[in-house]
């Protein structure tokens, strides 16, 4: 399958949980998980993970989604207009991530990222923006030696592929 294309099968089921999701809006959460997990099955995989301004074409796929999950909660609404949907959204999107890898319980407090993803969440866009500075203050310029590190030695990273985007 294309990244760009989703089978007539798994989007009939996509749209199915969608509009179900949709007419629930609010009365159970149920219907997010499910929509949230039929995304996992019949998506594009980590679909969650993709940021809106991504430019991808799996991120204009999933944008396509968010938009038509928008439209639909809309739609269902009782005066036509959803008050929040990308709230309802990024519950979603949470949904998809816990169901992927688990919700870890670390002295009370929830963290539905592995730590691996936690790590690369956190130290790819601080390496992004440091690389982005015109300049950098000798304390910036030691930060960003050893995040680059930490992203090369200890999660394997390309830093020539992160500076590219890609």
């Amino acid at each position: 399958m294309n990244v760009t294309q989703v089978s007539q099968a798994c989007q009939n089921l996509i749209d199915s949980a969608r509009n179900e999701m949709a007419e629930k809006s609010g009365a159970t959460a149920s219907s997010e998980r499910n929509y949230a997990l039929t995304l996992n099955a019949n998506f594009i995989p980590e679909w969650f993970t993709f940021e809106a301004n991504d430019v991808s074409d799996e991120g204009k796929v999933v944008k396509a989604e968010k938009e038509k999950c928008y439209k639909a909660l809309h739609a269902s609404h009782h005066n036509g207009k959803h008050p929040n949907p990308s709230t309802v959204w990024a519950r979603i999107r949470k949904h998809g991530s816990e169901a992927q890898y688990g919700v870890e319980e670390t002295s009370g407090a929830k963290h539905g990222k592995s730590p691996d993803l936690r790590i690369t969440d956190d130290l790819v866009p601080l390496y992004k923006f440091l690389k982005r500075q015109e300049s950098l203050s000798d304390k910036q310029s030691i930060v960003l030696m050893y995040v680059g590190s930490a992203l090369r030695e200890g999660m394997g990273m390309d830093l020539a592929l992160i500076e590219s985007g890609k």
